[in-house]
């Protein structure tokens, strides 16, 4: 999910630099340094095809909680609780 972008110093000049914040999501079963290695190969293959990223490469900094993904198994209590707690909060089913 990219959830920031960001770039530039001040409104009347040309960016010399640009910032994207993204949260990356594993599927249960696939490892954190798989997911990795296709998000930066993905960039880096996008960075060569562009004549002045080709020579100024996109570089990746990994930051905050990171897990793998995994399914939670027997919730159908925590679940119907979820769903009853938020329609007696919100007064509408949650979808």
């Amino acid at each position: 999910n990219l959830g920031k972008i960001e770039g530039g110093e001040w409104t009347s000049s040309v960016p010399a630099r640009c910032v994207f914040e993204m949260r990356v999501a594993t599927y249960p079963g696939q490892r954190l340094e798989d997911a990795r290695a296709e998000l930066e190969a993905c960039i880096a293959e996008a960075a060569r095809a562009d004549p002045f990223l080709a020579n100024r490469p996109p570089s990746l900094t990994y930051n905050g909680f990171m897990a793998e993904g995994y399914v939670l198994e027997d919730a159908d209590e925590m679940e119907s609780v979820l769903r009853r707690s938020h329609t007696a909060v919100w007064g509408e089913p949650l979808t």
